[in-house]
Order: structure tokens, then C-alpha cells, then sequence
């Protein structure tokens, strides 16, 4: 079973505010992930507070990719939210290898496919759209 973790800074009062966009992203984990817990620390910086995800269907990496593109995103969203850190997990990535005979076969460049890869490669948020009871995160690829 995999866990991920994520602190976050937050005063007092806003516990309910984010224990309720924590029922939101709940709402829309796979079946084979656990509800996540909140449990209080108090530390010097102010209230901490620690949310942890567990599945037995998802990997380590599937579930940091979830908790930094969703749940991160709205959580943040809550007025008063200083910070989100997911931690755990490993990060996706994806690697290219290009040898010189693929490049002569394909008639392309190094400098060709790194151009391609960094233009391609941009995603900003652009917020959040709400429609009745639901709650979109936008995105511009």
C-alpha cells in the first residue's frame, strides 16, 4: 500500500474551510483510494496540518501526480491557505532517447526535438471555473 502526505500551514479558523474542499476532492478519488485523514500538529510556525492519501490500486507516483494537480490546487483555493507541500511518492517523467540513426531515419535534429519537446511542454493554471455544485480546474496546455 502507498501513503503520500501533505503539510499545510493553516490558522485555526480555516480548518473547516479546508475540511470542506477536502470532502469536494473526496468526492472524486477512485474507489480503491481511502478518504484522506486531517490530523492537527502545532508547531511555531502556527497550525500544520497533515492529509494522507493511501491505495492499494494506485502507485506511489499516481497519487503524488493527483494530490499536486488537484488537490493541492484546491486547497489553495481556500482564503488563508499559505501553503500546500505534497511530499512522497515519486515524480512522473518521461524520457527521450534519441540515437544518431533515428535522428538520420526521421531526418531531424537534436536541437530539432529539444525545440519541440520545450514548446510542448508548457502548462499554466489559469483557476477555477464553478458551475452549480461542481468546481472545474482550468488549465492552459
Amino acid at each position: 500500500m502507498s501513503r503520500r502526505l501533505a503539510l499545510l500551514s493553516l490558522p485555526p479558523d480555516l480548518v473547516t474551510a479546508v475540511t470542506e474542499k477536502l470532502d469536494l476532492v473526496t468526492a472524486d478519488l477512485p474507489g480503491e483510494v481511502e478518504k484522506p485523514i486531517l490530523a492537527p500538529v502545532s508547531s511555531i510556525m502556527g497550525d500544520v496540518m497533515f492529509l494522507g492519501l493511501a491505495s492499494d490500486a494506485h502507485s506511489p507516483t499516481d497519487l503524488l501526480t493527483y494530490a499536486d494537480t488537484t488537490m493541492r490546487r484546491r486547497l489553495l483555493a481556500v482564503p488563508g491557505v499559505s501553503q500546500v507541500i505534497p511530499i512522497g511518492g515519486g515524480r512522473k517523467q518521461y524520457q527521450i532517447r534519441a540515437t544518431p540513426e533515428a535522428l538520420r531515419a526521421y531526418d531531424v535534429t537534436l536541437d530539432e526535438i529539444l525545440e519541440a519537446v520545450g514548446s510542448g511542454n508548457r502548462n499554466i493554471s489559469a483557476g477555477v471555473l464553478n458551475q452549480s455544485c461542481s468546481e472545474w480546474l482550468v488549465n492552459g496546455m
